[in-house]
């Protein structure tokens, strides 16, 4: 199944995460965390799906921040494609550095 995922920068600076135009997500501007369960009900994996992402953030509020978050879940999205859902770990290298905000 083909699914749009939507991360959206809105006027507060919290980002909404949507699903084919259903919205899932919201990261608050002063608690910018995600859980990894909110991750796994966000993409609701199915084997066969396909993922496209589209970025919104018309005011261009904390860009890197929001590419953040796209390039986490473009990573979680790569490894289940790659790894065919089998139930090894995940290993996602990403430290604390890399974190921009």
């Amino acid at each position: 199944m083909d699914k749009k995922i939507k991360i959206e920068m809105n006027e507060s600076k919290d980002i909404v995460i949507s699903v084919n135009d259903d919205e899932k997500i919201t990261i608050k501007k002063d608690n910018r965390k995600i859980q990894a369960n909110e991750i796994f009900e966000l993409l609701s994996y199915s084997n066969g799906d396909n993922f496209l992402f589209e970025i919104v953030n018309e005011k261009n509020y904390d860009a890197p921040v929001l590419q953040f978050f796209h390039e986490l879940l473009a990573e979680i999205v790569n490894k289940l494609n790659t790894e065919e859902t089998t139930c090894g770990e995940m290993n996602f290298n990403l430290s604390e550095s890399e974190c921009p905000f």
